[in-house]
């Protein structure tokens, strides 16, 4: 396949990574499309501001609301609960009134006589449970 290449002799002094091919013809006659060099920047012509962005798009805005809402509900608001483990909460003074004590309650809990026994049994209760879900419900999975 002997390719015919039109390209300038300043183009191959200027080491482009890529030349631009005006024209390439095979023996056959055939003419390929034009190519233009990597480095090359194309002219886009912006269709509009913000305003007929959103003018244009409203409805998709308003399918993925209802999704948005329901993440914000239910994913982002009970972070703010999470706050209790390191506070004296106090149901009267409610989260923000009660005192911070910080890692107070875990260094309780991990000091506990029952600590072991507790994780131990919550282990067992779960190593239980997938045997039954695996011997009676394997088809579910």
């Amino acid at each position: 396949m002997d390719l015919h290449l039109n390209c300038t002799k300043q183009q191959e002094r200027a080491g482009h990574g890529r030349m631009e091919i005006k024209s390439a013809k095979i023996k056959s006659g055939r003419t390929f499309r034009k190519m233009k060099p990597d480095n090359a920047k194309s002219k886009v012509k912006k269709k509009g501001g913000g305003k007929e962005y959103w003018k244009n798009n409203w409805q998709l805005y308003v399918l993925v609301l209802p999704a948005v809402i329901y993440f914000f509900v239910f994913n982002y608001l009970p972070l703010y609960g999470i706050q209790i483990a390191f506070k004296d909460y106090k149901a009267v003074s409610g989260i923000a009134g009660s005192a911070w004590v910080g890692l107070k309650h875990f260094k309780e809990f991990f000091n506990a006589y029952y600590f072991k026994r507790l994780v131990s049994n919550t282990f067992l209760l779960n190593i239980c449970y997938g045997a039954f879900r695996c011997l009676f419900f394997w088809q579910s999975f």
